[in-house]
């Protein structure tokens, strides 16, 4: 079976309401090809917005599971060791280029509140603490499914862990101030990202501000340059993330394309998690090193300086990311 079926189906889109035939595109399940969720996976896509889902989408329980238990596990390529101590001295580059751009847009004062949608490494955490003034307290929250983090933050960088976003919100004395998703939304189901938008929407802080980073995976445009597709959900294109933030009710600040060219060879996921361990165990080995190194802050210095060449900084053109500022009207 080919990545284009050459099939169509009728359907209204969710986004832009268009009643256009829908392509129908085999999912490129090769991550999890064995999971049932995205096994036998099918991607309609709307040929007026763009937007492309999962028609038959897993069920929301079993989805928690696997976030909880698989997305971050020992044998994934997104493995996470929340047994670390140490915060990274390396700087990290899209964390910099998503809060420097969400500054632009609002700004902080004391007890403001931020909050990381799927934080990771927590990289926005460490970023944020060398962006902001020192005499600004901020809270700072999380929400992750993954076993372990809760600690790891905690630990790490003071942040209060949530498993909902809602949950999250209304433990807070205060709104939030800054709302941070990169690379989340596409793991929603489209019914449930509409929503949990429109919910959102009523939840800030009078001149806060959402930065969201999603793939940018125009079907019609990226069919045959796309990597894998799990255990994406939602594959947007510009047109689709403006149309799906404005429906949900909010002003849109800034979109655009970001990072990598899409024109540039797709690194496979295996590959990048041989990089990524190989990169772990370098910088393992480095920070062993300077624990003993009369030169300790000159190798800090070198290894943890910022790039403004790194893709991340660069926008426009058929990149492989979009970024997005969005404010309730």
């Amino acid at each position: 079976m080919g990545a284009n079926m050459n099939s169509n189906t009728l359907n209204n889109c969710l986004l832009c309401g268009d009643k256009s035939d829908k392509k129908v595109t085999e999912y490129k399940a090769s991550i999890w090809a064995k999971n049932k969720m995205f096994s036998k996976a099918l991607i309609h896509s709307c040929q007026n917005c763009g937007v492309g889902y999962i028609k038959n989408p897993p069920d929301r329980t079993e989805l928690n599971n696997f976030y909880e238990k698989e997305y971050r596990s020992e044998e994934s390529p997104f493995y996470i060791n929340f047994n670390v101590k140490n915060p990274p001295f390396a700087r990290d580059h899209r964390s910099i280029a998503q809060l420097m751009l969400g500054l632009q847009y609002t700004e902080f004062s004391n007890k403001d509140v931020f909050i990381d949608l799927g934080p990771g490494i927590g990289s926005s955490f460490n970023e944020l603490k060398e962006i902001v003034d020192d005499s600004i307290d901020l809270k700072l929250c999380a929400v992750e499914h993954s076993e372990g983090a809760a600690n790891y933050y905690k630990r790490l960088y003071d942040v209060d862990t949530f498993k909902d976003t809602s949950e999250c919100i209304s433990s807070l004395k205060r709104k939030p101030k800054f709302l941070l998703s990169s690379h989340c939304l596409e793991h929603f189901r489209l019914d449930d990202a509409i929503n949990f938008l429109t919910e959102l929407k009523n939840s800030f802080e009078n001149g806060g501000i959402c930065v969201f980073e999603v793939p940018n995976v125009d079907i019609s445009i990226h069919e045959t340059i796309r990597g894998a597709d799990d255990p994406h959900l939602i594959f947007f294109s510009k047109e689709s993330l403006r149309i799906i933030f404005e429906n949900s009710g909010y002003e849109v600040l800034f979109l655009e394309t970001c990072g990598q060219m899409h024109a540039k060879q797709i690194v496979t996921i295996t590959s990048t998690n041989i990089l990524n361990q190989l990169k772990n165990t370098i910088l393992k080995n480095i920070r062993k090193l300077l624990s003993n190194s009369p030169f300790k802050k000159i190798l800090i210095s070198y290894f943890s300086k910022i790039t403004f060449k790194d893709e991340n900084f660069k926008y426009g053109g058929n990149r492989q990311c979009l970024r997005i500022v969005a404010r309730p009207k």
